[in-house]
């Protein structure tokens, strides 16, 4: 059976949110606000954990985990606003790694005799019975799009596991399947990707050389990656978006837009420019079934998006130019 991928103008929401976090009243003002915003598609992020990138147990945490109760009123009410929901667990190690490091030793080694190493098989275990859990939730709930991993580039070569994993989704999950990689897996696309709806991509490419580019400068820069990202769409044989993709709103932020570290002076309009040029450059192209933006709040109070009188300088549109960016173009039919 064929499975239609929708084009997403879509938000990503919740990221580090705890438990509790979900609280009824609060999603139904975010939801309302952003069917405001032309938005029609929400990532919901559900934190999961590991002790430590070498861990070999996935699991939910009673403090930073949202309760199933909370996720699947979530996903009600964003779709009473009319707006659909991609359910993403997403792996945060309590260690503050990367979910991208996670990786371990080959199994099967035997170094020492009748001793063999396992943790690939240990992990995965934990980790499918983590997605088989939330695939049922988002089967009931009424999720449209499930999203099996985001990032995990250390696991990526585990092509028999992954394809256990995805397939337990698939026996409780009638949606969308997709896998959100960083940009650079495309190089290298996995044979598993085959049992994928749509691939969602982190999409944190620079488009400028230099802060204060203008978008005609940006679309220039991003040509020939959206040339390249076209060729690897059309070899994949299934749609692409972006599940994640964003920018500061600082100077310089173009040329750099994964960067969350940075000091830099406010640059609202740089966001929206940067916006601006993705958008332009990506809408018409057929293959391509839109984006996520990265992030509707931040749940993080890094000093450094604080020190500027002239705004706020992390991910977030609310309130800076790059929001009429987003209203502008999410209002638009021809997609």
């Amino acid at each position: 059976m064929t499975i239609t991928v929708p084009f997403q103008r879509g938000m990503s929401y919740g990221y580090r949110a705890l438990r509790g976090d979900y609280a009824p009243e609060k999603v139904a003002r975010d939801a309302a606000e952003m069917a405001s915003w032309g938005i029609d598609s929400v990532a919901l992020h559900v934190h999961v954990a590991q002790e430590t990138f070498a861990s070999t147990r996935v699991f939910a945490d009673f403090t930073v985990t949202p309760s199933d109760e909370e996720i699947t009123g979530a996903i009600e009410e964003f779709r009473r606003n009319g707006i659909r929901v991609m359910l993403k667990p997403m792996i945060e190690s309590q260690d503050s790694a990367w979910q991208g490091s996670i990786r371990f030793p080959e199994d099967g080694n035997e170094q020492i005799a009748g001793v063999r190493t396992g943790y690939w098989q240990r992990w995965f275990d934990s980790f499918t019975s983590c997605l088989a859990h939330y695939a049922t939730l988002a089967q009931r709930a009424g999720a449209e799009v499930f999203c099996v991993g985001c990032e995990l580039v250390g696991t990526m070569d585990q092509s028999e596991l992954w394809t256990r994993a995805i397939g337990a989704v698939r026996e409780r999950f009638d949606g969308v399947i997709t896998y959100n990689t960083d940009h650079s897996a495309l190089d290298a696309p996995r044979d598993w990707f085959i049992h994928l709806d749509a691939l969602s991509i982190s999409y944190y490419v620079s488009v400028a050389t230099r802060p204060g580019a203008t978008v005609d400068e940006m679309t220039a820069h991003l040509a020939p990656h959206a040339d390249e990202l076209e060729r690897q769409a059309e070899r994949l044989g299934m749609p692409v978006f972006f599940g994640e993709i964003g920018a500061r709103s600082r100077a310089g932020t173009a040329t750099l837009p994964w960067d969350y570290q940075t000091p830099a002076p406010y640059s609202g309009s740089e966001q929206a420019d940067y916006l601006t040029a993705i958008l332009q450059t990506f809408w018409s192209r057929p293959w391509w079934r839109g984006l996520y933006w990265w992030k509707w709040e931040e749940r993080q109070r890094r000093p450094q998006y604080l020190d500027d009188p002239a705004g706020d300088k992390g991910f977030t549109l609310a309130g800076k130019p790059g929001q009429q960016v987003m209203t502008t173009w999410y209002s638009r039919t021809d997609r």
